[in-house]
């Protein structure tokens, strides 16, 4: 795929997940999607599967948020089927604890789907705001 189009795609996920247009933005996802946050927070691991990824990390993720995390994107790199993005995400928990991470998101895209993500973010944050895995 042409750095552009993958790029695109990137663009139309970020867009449709701002606007809160979720059933859209997961349309965007292979089948066999891989989805990897770093770290050892309770979001931390490999997730494989649109299915698992929508299950086990974005819905008790979401779950947790008052109105999912709106991102302001920095910078967007592409080159060839890799899509870099720098982002600041700001979201509020149910509980009224604010939740602003700074992220660095690898996408790769393949024929105009998003088949695997690996996101790096603060950590600390995440179990300062979600708690710390047991």
């Amino acid at each position: 795929m042409h750095s552009t189009a993958g790029r695109a795609v990137v663009e139309r996920f970020l867009e449709l997940a701002n606007r809160g247009e979720m059933e859209a933005c997961f349309d965007l996802f292979s089948d066999d999607l891989t989805w990897t946050n770093i770290g050892s927070t309770v979001f931390s691991g490999t997730f494989r599967g649109k299915q698992a990824v929508l299950e086990d990390l974005l819905g008790p993720l979401f779950g947790a948020l008052r109105d999912g995390i709106r991102s302001d994107v920095q910078a967007i790199v592409a080159d060839g089927d890799r899509v870099v993005v720098l982002s600041e995400g700001r979201a509020t928990t149910r509980e009224g604890v604010p939740y602003n991470n700074s992220y660095a998101q690898v996408y790769t895209v393949r024929e105009g789907q998003i088949v695997a993500v690996t996101e790096y973010m603060d950590t600390a944050l995440v179990d300062a705001v979600f708690g710390a895995r047991h």
